[in-house]
């Protein structure tokens, strides 16, 4: 809001030797460089003194501004669009103020509205439901006023363009304690939620203590649903008494705790935890550890970035709860484990990397430190072989996959099939070994003779007749049996196209090996 400042004051102002009034300057605009009026200025000082007191705070007609700071110093300026704009609002963080500071263009980001209703699980519509919005990269919260349900329910906002993850938790207007919610979405343009239910939210509270009885400050509680989902818990770090407590909905869960890495503190997980109203887990002790640290490389001596690292123990093989335990961009990984102890340690990349897993066995852990590298091996997307013989248009059909690594459990490994002749009828041909059998002109690059084979009808998609234009994709998850660690297959498809020599177009050849 403006502050309309009597001659008198300003007067005053001038007069007054120890204290400076200090300027902001610039233009506010839209990502067309186009100025917009009315938007107001407020400033937030995150030291200690307050807020500044802020003069002519707004813009005119052009979008320019000339901002009175008193006092003048560090502050967090926040511009705030008029009421029913198409903007999201802007903060620009940590602004040095002394003298005159021209800001420039301020710019301020396209919004989409983002609205809908909060109920519960009766569908009573809840009100002071708090929305928060948060960068999921830097964990900053958005400015996002209005960001509270009314009585109805009902809620309307302005977000910035882009993917954001939205918070929702209850206030004491809500009249019901609820259990917070956590949205990521995606704003391309305004969105309607619908209608988002929240679920009644109890306290779940415990105490982490070290071997010596004294509290586990700064540990990390994660609760765990029964598919593995991790639940948004705020709050979820102990004090230094080592409590900690979090508010989830009814039902049965596991928790794990994650000491901070210098207290040297084995994590621990706590399975079947009912929660049916406020209760506790009790006390937990933290088991003290050793070091395990290393690097993650290919074959290459190249560090690999996000590897998961496991543990378990040699003898039964129960796992050994690891915390941060994902290889940085140094290929780098330090987690705490049992001292004494003989562990496995499985390094598993992500599945969009053409690399298998690795399991060391036997490691020994002592009383000190240990460090244990590993060295993933190859395990390409897929090996293409041969060549192909072209259809209509000269188009070589080209046969490949999609999906990342053939390992073991990924969900979304899939045969690709393009450039054939559009809504032709093909066939895939798989075997257990590679051929070179003349064929139509070409080679059947795929043998289906000496070991049983698979051919499989497939139709291609695109515009009957159309050059290039036809494609197929066919999943394939990979299974998990250990039994198939270096199960290779080879496959290669045949297109019927009478513009082809023989009536009939073939793929590349095609080797998969399926990798742990």
């Amino acid at each position: 809001m403006s502050l309309r400042v009597p001659t008198a004051m300003l007067l005053l102002l001038a007069l007054t030797p120890a204290v400076r009034a200090d300027l902001i300057t610039g233009k506010v605009v839209n990502a067309q460089g186009q100025g917009i009026a009315n938007v107001n200025i407020d400033a937030v000082n995150n030291g200690s003194g307050g807020d500044p007191d802020l003069f002519n705070d707004g813009t005119d007609a052009l979008g320019n501004f000339s901002t009175t700071v008193l006092p003048g110093g560090t502050y967090d300026f926040v511009f705030n669009p008029p009421g029913g704009s198409a903007y999201a609002v802007l903060t620009l963080k940590d602004v040095v103020v002394a003298g005159t500071k021209n800001l420039g263009l301020v710019t301020l980001p396209t919004g989409a509205v983002v609205s809908g209703q909060v109920k519960n699980a009766q569908g009573q519509p809840l009100a002071g439901i708090n929305f928060d919005v948060v960068d999921p990269v830097s964990g900053d919260v958005l400015d996002t006023p209005g960001d509270l349900s009314n009585d109805f329910g009902q809620f309307s906002f302005v977000v910035p363009l882009g993917t954001w993850d939205i918070t929702l938790e209850s206030t004491a207007d809500t009249g019901a304690q609820m259990a917070p919610l956590l949205l990521t979405k995606t704003f391309t343009g305004n969105l309607n939620l619908g209608v988002i239910t929240m679920q009644t939210g109890f306290t779940l509270s415990g105490t982490l203590l070290k071997p010596n009885f004294s509290g586990v400050s700064g540990a990390d509680l994660d609760v765990l649903d029964a598919a593995g989902n991790e639940l948004y818990t705020p709050g979820d770090n102990s004090g230094s008494t080592g409590f900690v407590d979090v508010i989830v909905p009814a039902g049965t869960y596991s928790i794990e705790f994650c000491p901070v890495l210098s207290d040297k503190l084995v994590s621990k997980l706590l399975t079947g935890i009912v929660v049916a109203g406020n209760g506790s887990f009790g006390t937990v002790q933290l088991q003290a550890g050793q070091f395990l640290s290393g690097t993650v490389e290919n074959a290459l001596g190249q560090p690999l970035q996000n590897v998961d690292v496991d543990a378990r123990f040699t003898v039964g093989g129960a796992e050994i709860p690891l915390c941060s335990d994902n290889t940085d961009a140094a290929g780098f990984y330090q987690v705490v484990v049992p001292g004494s102890s003989t562990i496995d340690v499985t390094f598993t990349p992500t599945y969009d990397v053409p690399y298998a897993s690795e399991t060391i066995t036997g490691v020994v852990i002592t009383t000190v430190s240990t460090v244990q590298d590993g060295a993933l091996p190859d395990c390409p997307f897929n090996t293409p072989y041969g060549s192909g013989l072209a259809g209509l248009g000269g188009f070589v059909p080209l046969l490949g996959s999609s999906g990342g690594a053939p390992r073991f459990g990924n969900p979304d490994w899939a045969i690709e099939f393009s450039k054939g002749k559009g809504g032709a009828t093909a066939w895939l041909v798989v075997g257990f070994a590679p051929g070179a059998f003349p064929f139509k002109q070409g080679t059947l690059l795929v043998d289906i003779f000496t070991l049983p084979g698979l051919v499989l009808l497939v139709p291609l998609s695109g515009p009957v007749g159309q050059a290039g234009a036809g494609a197929f994709t066919l999943p394939a998850p990979v299974p998990t049996d250990p039994q198939f660690a270096g199960f290779t297959w080879y496959s290669q498809v045949i297109v019927q196209d009478a513009a082809a020599v023989k009536a009939f177009a073939l793929s590349n050849g095609m080797e998969v090996t399926w990798h742990p």
